[in-house]
């Protein structure tokens, strides 16, 4: 969660202006969260439940957040980024996150 934290003054900075703050409340900036099987048994903390602190964080500041549903692969989150965009061009992407351990051991796991 700080570290989701720590992303947000430079997210909102990158997708604020000043010229459409109303629009901006209407269709907040969109984040889109995806999630792969690891699980740090240590800390009870699956891919899945980082995902959904994730999605509370940026919620909680005022983005939009989309948590991908079940298990995807890594390349699945730019793809969706650039699909949702031509879709959907009333959000603005403001950031594409996987939680994964990737190459790195289970307890590894995060972004």
């Amino acid at each position: 969660a700080r570290y989701c934290q720590s992303l947000l003054p430079n997210v909102s900075s990158t997708t604020t202006d000043d010229d459409d703050d109303n629009d901006s409340k209407k269709n907040p900036p969109l984040v889109i969260v995806g999630y792969d099987h690891r699980c740090n048994k240590s800390l009870s903390l699956s891919s899945r439940k980082f995902a959904l602190l994730t999605k509370l964080v940026f919620q909680h500041a005022g983005f939009h957040c989309l948590v991908l549903h079940d298990y995807v692969f890594t390349p699945l989150v730019p793809y969706a980024m650039t699909h949702y965009h031509r879709k959907n061009n009333k959000n603005a992407i403001a950031l594409g996150i996987m939680i994964t351990a990737s190459h790195n051991p289970a307890f590894d796991n995060g972004y």
